[in-house]
């Protein structure tokens, strides 16, 4: 089953952005954060978790921002009174660049959701749906039935076909099985519907109102009961990372760890927040007025809040683009990026509470007594990285081979091998037709922390391919640099 996914802030966020939450409580921790040049490989030593602003290419405000596996990500938004102006931008190196891929002939779009690279929908003014299945590169207008003229909240999609939108003022939704092409009113017994939606699966699903209103569906979205907030305020932000543990943001930050039948305080931010986003039960993240980013790491119990010195442009959006790094936008086309560069460089992270698709390495063959295979790394299923310094050694072990063959490897991304090249070809002993190989790479330059690269392996007709990233630490055995 896919992770849970929920994108960023709505209208109704960044209207309300306007009523600032004065003062702090001791709750929430503040303090200052290394700039944007802090190094982030010096993780080894003990770095600390830092924000820094990165350039988006727009002046436009980005309402909201989702990243659907650590590389590629999306953002989207609008100025102007007329909602004469609008953009969409995306990226594919991790959010250090973002281009323009905007369709013609649109308004202001409100909300987005996309299930992968690929495949994506967004929504705005004036019942406003479109589609991409190529990343953007092209968009189609789809028709929303009863959402024509409408203004389109939320667009949550749970995979290519099964989505859902939250319409203002209205007492039903819509959802679609075919992926927008045909759309269906669903009734929502709730005083002016639901102005925001969360899906953690196909079937379980939160939505937000008016005057506290919090809801829950366990049937897909078609009934749906109020199991309310206790607090007669409008929710800012809302984030569920499973059917147990949720955290809204009002008039204070508050926390549930039984689905939402009682809410624990957590404080008072620092001013008004839009968003929250949470990577697991443990590590969260909160965007707001004024450029706060406050990070979690104990669930909620304290926030710490980084990049005081940055401008003070509202933060409206928070997406993840995997643990340990994150990313905020907000007015005036503010894209911040938060890294915690010891938890990029751990080896194993924590289940992303965004429902996108995990990048998962392709397993490697299995051994069987009829053919040759080949194997990279002990577990094929676990992330795989490489030091953003010196070397890295991973092992290749084979069986079923013929004496006298040769491995041959290939690299494309952040990656090189110990010679700084991009392919490889050695000699593989065998010993009763198994042995094994042991490999150096490196990050290539102009690496950074979190680029990606592919490395596919071959011998004797069996190959080995998998999908890892540049990491601070990586915990395999580290070549001091340049050890050969």
């Amino acid at each position: 089953m896919p992770t849970p996914r929920r994108r960023s802030s709505s209208p109704a966020r960044a209207a309300a952005a306007a009523f600032a939450v004065v003062g702090a409580l001791a709750a929430l921790r503040t303090g200052p954060a290394p700039g944007p040049s802090a190094d982030v490989a010096s993780a080894q030593s003990g770095a600390v978790p830092f924000v820094e602003r990165v350039p988006s290419g727009t002046e436009y405000t980005l309402r909201e921002v989702e990243f659907v596996d650590p590389m590629n990500g999306f953002a989207t938004g609008g100025n102007g009174g007329q909602n004469q102006y609008v953009i969409v931008v995306r990226t594919r190196d991790g959010g250090r660049t973002w281009q323009e891929i905007t369709p013609p002939d649109t308004k202001v779009f409100n909300a987005q959701s996309f299930v992968d690279p690929m495949h994506g929908w967004i929504v705005g003014v004036n019942g406003q749906v479109y589609r991409t299945r190529d990343g953007g590169d092209s968009w189609q207008g789809l028709d929303p039935g009863a959402g024509a003229g409408k203004r389109l909240l939320r667009v949550e999609f749970h995979d290519t076909l099964l989505g859902w939108i939250a319409v203002a003022g209205e007492r039903w939704i819509l959802k679609t099985t075919d992926g927008g092409d045909h759309w269906r009113q669903v009734t929502v017994d709730i005083k002016d519907g639901l102005s925001d939606l969360q899906f953690l699966d196909a079937n379980t699903g939160f939505g937000t109102g008016f005057d506290g209103v919090l809801a829950k569906t366990t049937d897909g979205g078609e009934t749906w009961a109020n199991i309310g907030f206790g607090n007669q305020t409008k929710m800012l932000a809302v984030w569920f990372a499973d059917a147990l543990h949720g955290w809204v943001a009002a008039s204070e930050i508050r926390a549930t760890t039984d689905g939402g039948s009682r809410w624990t305080s957590q404080g008072k931010p620092p001013k008004s927040l839009n968003d929250l986003a949470f990577e697991s039960t443990t590590h969260g993240y909160a965007a707001g007025d004024e450029g706060v980013f406050l990070h979690t790491s104990d669930g909620g119990a304290t926030w710490q809040r980084l990049g005081q010195d940055l401008p003070k442009d509202a933060l409206l959006s928070v997406g993840i683009a995997r643990p340990g790094l994150a990313y905020a936008v907000g007015v005036r086309g503010a894209i911040v990026r938060f890294t915690d560069p010891s938890r990029l460089a751990s080896p194993t992270p924590t289940a992303t509470a965004t429902r996108t698709p995990t990048n998962t390495p392709t397993p490697a063959p299995t051994a069987t007594p009829s053919g040759p295979w080949l194997s990279l790394g002990r577990d094929p299923r676990a992330p795989f990285y490489v030091a953003e310094r010196g070397g890295t050694l991973v092992r290749l072990t084979y069986g079923n081979q013929a004496a006298g063959a040769a491995l041959t490897g290939t690299l494309t991304g952040a990656a090189v091998f110990a010679d700084g090249t991009t392919s490889l070809s050695v000699p593989a002993p065998v010993t009763d037709g198994a042995g094994r190989v042991d490999v150096v790479l490196r990050a290539g330059t102009g690496a950074q922390v979190g680029d990606r690269f592919d490395v596919t392996f071959a011998l004797g007709g069996a190959t080995a391919a998998r999908q890892g990233w540049i990491a601070a630490v990586a915990n395999l055995p580290l070549l001091k640099r340049g050890q050969k």
